[in-house]
């Protein structure tokens, strides 16, 4: 009798888990909606980092990611390519500093986003914006070649590597995507404080190796937080 008092349990917590999950996806893609272009960088914050925590929150220090946002407010990118969308919170974020006719496009090798993640996405895009989440290798060439259809005679404004976080990896994505980016456009890198190779990677041997061949800037919380960190390089 007990067992079967478990089993029942058990199960009506998986049932309340699965509920709880897809009211938290729809209040996120409603709510996502109710969020302008031009927002302030706060009210961006509180969305991913404490409203939709569990769906969108980012691998970002709040205080990094809010330098970098305040940065493409007054570059105000019309063209965005995001390597490495996670769980799609800087996505979020990205879509909300970019114009209102911006070509928003994030590249991810994860498949395994089911079937509310994407429609969430989607909801990102307010006005006569384009976003496009392909689910690609993002060092094959043939990914260049349709985001390259994309953009037609576009090039970026801002291109965000936040991918494969191993030494070749980033590597990759740096050579295959930076020569996309227009005269005047930023290039971002996260993770480029040195710290354990399960989280940084090769991103902070990268990182160093290339950032004194251009302009470029790092917002760094604290060097000894051994992850994250951002770099920009200005093209």
């Amino acid at each position: 009798m007990l067992k079967v008092i478990h089993d029942l349990n058990k199960a009506v917590a998986k049932k309340l888990t699965k509920t709880k999950i897809k009211f938290d996806f729809l209040y996120c893609y409603l709510k996502a909606k109710t969020i302008k272009l031009d927002s302030s960088i706060d009210k961006l914050n509180d969305f991913v980092f404490q409203e939709c925590e569990d769906i969108l929150c980012p691998l970002q220090i709040r205080s990094e990611i809010s330098q970098l946002l305040e940065i493409l407010k007054n570059l105000k990118p019309k063209t965005i390519l995001e390597v490495g969308r996670s769980r799609g919170g800087t996505l979020f974020m990205f879509s909300r500093i970019a114009r209102d006719d911006a070509v928003i496009i994030s590249i991810d090798l994860n498949r395994n986003e089911g079937k509310r993640r994407p429609a969430l996405y989607k909801s990102f895009a307010l006005l006569e914006q384009k976003l496009h989440t392909l689910t690609m290798d993002s060092h094959k060439l043939e990914s260049k070649k349709h985001l390259e259809n994309i953009l037609k005679d576009l090039k970026l404004d801002f291109l965000f590597i936040d991918g494969d976080h191993e030494y070749n990896g980033v590597k990759r994505d740096f050579e295959l995507y930076s020569v996309l980016v227009r005269k005047g456009g930023i290039i971002a890198f996260h993770d480029i404080v040195p710290g354990s190779p399960e989280k940084t990677g090769g991103v902070p041997d990268f990182w160093n190796e290339i950032k004194t061949h251009y302009k470029y800037k790092e917002i760094v919380e604290d060097w000894n937080q051994k992850e994250c960190g951002i770099g920009l390089i200005y093209c």
